[in-house]
């Protein structure tokens, strides 16, 4: 069976979960702390999650690699179009870049006062913005189904009000509106980052 090395509030954890649970693929899923070593250690020598092990005890990461790899398991893949392959590859991209951003704020944001640079964290936020406003821009077409680059915005939405606040909604309520509807999937709903136990699909009794 999958197993998936994650963290609860990883962003790019929730995107694989997602995923998996949208492709109804068994898996197990075990929180780990990237802090610390551990077995995540000798299959992904940069101790990130989300870091999936196939059947065959085979590592495989990043995010949006993995994503991939599981729609190629599925009986009838669905997450990727081929007429829409490099512009979901690139909107997946987007996303993951304001996660980053989000990220790096949040963490720069919890050092001491001597320590921390407000400059930095002035530049992580005209991208977190710029981001944003792409997306908004993007949002007519964004699809409310399971596809891969639907599945990172959200995300990556998500993740930016878990960490950053809502105020960009106010300025685009078509983005908003959008991820509201998105966020009723269950998919969604089963992996908010304040879940406090790792997930999993059994396989089905043949």
């Amino acid at each position: 069976m999958i197993r998936l090395l994650n963290a609860p509030t990883s962003p790019f954890g929730r995107k694989v979960v997602t995923a998996l649970l949208e492709l109804d693929l068994p898996f197990t899923e075990t929180f780990v702390d990237i802090n610390v070593p551990s077995a995540l250690d000798a299959k992904n020598p940069l101790r990130q999650v989300p870091t999936l092990i196939d059947r065959d005890g085979t590592a495989i990461y990043d995010s949006t690699v993995i994503v991939g790899y599981l729609d190629s398991l599925a009986p009838r893949p669905t997450l990727f179009d081929a007429d829409r392959h490099w512009e979901q590859l690139t909107a997946m991209s987007l996303a993951d870049g304001l996660m980053e951003a989000v990220r790096m704020k949040f963490l720069e944001s919890r050092r001491p006062h001597g320590e921390r640079s407000e400059q930095f964290i002035t530049r992580l936020s005209a991208r977190i913005d710029r981001s944003l406003h792409a997306m908004s821009d993007q949002s007519s077409g964004l699809a409310t189904g399971a596809k891969a680059d639907s599945l990172a915005i959200g995300c990556a939405l998500r993740y930016t009000e878990f960490r950053h606040g809502y105020e960009w909604r106010k300025s685009m309520p078509a983005l908003a509106d959008w991820l509201d509807a998105f966020g009723s999937r269950l998919s969604m709903q089963l992996t908010e980052p304040d879940r406090g136990q790792p997930l999993a699909i059994m396989p089905r009794d043949e």
